[in-house]
């Protein structure tokens, strides 16, 4: 029989509140920022919210450009926010900002991190719709990219730009590989793959049970 630990939930609940109390530090120092700058460029501070401070301060640490923050970009580029992190309270921010730990934050996490609310925080609903981010994300990088790209290289002199329907339905044939005129999830990971970019168990259990209709 499963007994209910009160010394476990205590535990981990006092963990999770010292860490929205580190939040709520980094975006107040963060709206410190934005107001100084506001005043620096002759903007009304009543103008400035937290979540164009939030976006500001994404886009400045973001330093390659990529849309996408990586822990050493974030470790690197919160002091010039005025925000010092110690080892383990960066780790535990990491930890609770991004789940799965797979090393990087994007728009949506960190703006949904600094907006939610404590009590949100506490239980987690602010996490809900980040992974699909994250998974749009990983298709882009994997397979619309590289398509876009190699329509360029092998275009003539004066060929109109491609719309993302047709890159998109150029896509799903490739990978159709049954020719069953749709895109299972099962062949998109396999396509994926072969361009070195991974779903995870998780992800896959989460899309699995939808399909991909071919464009037409």
């Amino acid at each position: 029989m499963l007994e209910r630990d009160d010394e476990l939930i205590a535990a981990v609940s006092s963990a999770r509140a010292k860490v929205i109390n580190l939040r709520n530090e980094m975006r107040d120092k963060l709206m410190h920022h934005g107001i100084k700058l506001a005043h620096e460029q002759g903007i009304d501070e009543e103008q400035i919210t937290a979540i164009d401070v939030s976006r500001y301060a994404f886009e400045m640490i973001d330093d390659d450009g990529s849309g996408e923050l990586s822990y050493a970009e974030l470790k690197k580029g919160l002091p010039q926010f005025g925000i010092f992190l110690s080892k383990d309270e960066f780790t535990s921010v990491c930890r609770l900002i991004d789940p799965d730990q797979d090393g990087s934050l994007v728009m949506d996490e960190w703006l949904n991190f600094m907006q939610s609310t404590d009590d949100d925080l506490m239980g987690d609903e602010w996490q809900q719709g980040t992974s699909s981010v994250k998974l749009r994300n990983k298709v882009k990088q994997a397979l619309l990219d590289p398509a876009m790209a190699m329509f360029w290289e092998h275009a003539k002199p004066g060929t109109p730009e491609p719309t993302i329907q047709d890159i998109l339905k150029h896509i799903v044939k490739e990978l159709d590989t049954d020719g069953g005129g749709s895109l299972d999830f099962l062949e998109l990971k396999v396509g994926m793959e072969q361009h070195d970019v991974l779903i995870s168990q998780d992800e896959f259990n989460k899309l699995v049970s939808r399909r991909w209709p071919l464009a037409s």
